[in-house]
């Protein structure tokens, strides 16, 4: 079983004083069958005592509140999780005329329905979408994803600073070029209009520098296949999820998996920065 420590840090700096605030970040690995987050310490340089609460999801959210008047905000998390062993590969399709029937069903689209329904960040309109990124007779749901996976990969270019976390897949679709949360979007609208559960999932990638997305939170989609649960893909590296990726929350789109929410009262401008470290004991 794999074990990685992270360190999260974030600064933040404010034009003038800041008055009464809330924060809240969702930054925490999840506990599931798949991980066990088993140490974390949190700091923040106002020295304001927080909290753990869990979103509608049930994935834990560290907040704090104060009314110190500050300029300059810091946060540190430094965090242990060990997680199990995967393959992604290590299952059996069911045959295609009963993932069919599973898909179809009316009990299978209502206990899905939130991952089936399109949101505000991954609706693409149907008369944009090309013949090629919709599943075809013969492919299983889970040799399409694959295929789906790669045709982002390669038709899309990982760039930053032109897009931000609020450009819908809309806009990203014809512009071709993003970050992980784009390509993330992407994937996710694409399988819901295939008939295809899939969710965003916020985290960190332990995969050397030759990945694109370690250096920051990194997104990627879980997609339902029928009769073997949700597997993780990843489009900006063109890979599945395996032992190397840690979980810490999932949502219909980047808007409930965003790792920093606050409310605070003041003016003027505000700089953000950000750095990711996940090494592997």
């Amino acid at each position: 079983m794999p074990n990685y420590h992270i360190e999260y840090n974030t600064w933040n700096e404010y034009g003038y004083h800041v008055g009464e605030s809330f924060f809240s970040f969702q930054i925490l690995p999840d506990d599931d069958d798949k991980q066990h987050l088993t140490s974390f310490n949190f700091q923040n340089s106002i020295k304001e005592p927080f909290y753990i609460t869990k979103n509608h999801y049930g994935f834990k959210q560290i907040i704090f509140r104060t009314i110190k008047p500050f300029t300059k905000l810091s946060i540190e998390l430094k965090c242990d999780v060990h997680v199990k062993k995967l393959n992604p590969f290590d299952f059996h399709a069911l045959p295609l005329e009963e993932e069919l029937k599973i898909l179809n069903d009316l009990h299978f689209k209502i206990e899905n329905n939130f991952f089936l329904q399109h949101s505000k960040l991954t609706h693409i309109p149907d008369s944009v979408i090309e013949k090629k990124w919709y599943k075809e007779a013969h492919e299983s749901v889970f040799e399409y994803l694959c295929r789906l996976n790669e045709m982002i990969n390669s038709d899309f270019e990982y760039v930053t600073d032109v897009t931000d976390v609020e450009h819908p897949a809309s806009e990203i679709f014809p512009l071709k070029k993003g970050v992980c949360q784009d390509f993330t979007h992407i994937f996710t609208s694409i399988a819901r209009q295939n008939k295809i559960p899939c969710r965003y999932v916020a985290g960190y990638l332990s995969q050397g520098k030759e990945f694109k997305g370690n250096l920051l939170m990194h997104a990627w989609a879980e997609a339902l296949i029928p009769g073997n649960g949700w597997i993780g893909f990843d489009p900006t590296n063109n890979i599945l999820q395996d032992h190397h990726y840690i979980k810490v929350c999932h949502g219909t789109d980047y808007s409930e998996c965003g790792p920093i929410r606050g409310v605070i009262k003041g003016v003027g401008d505000q700089k953000t920065n950000y750095e990711v470290k996940v090494t592997q004991q």
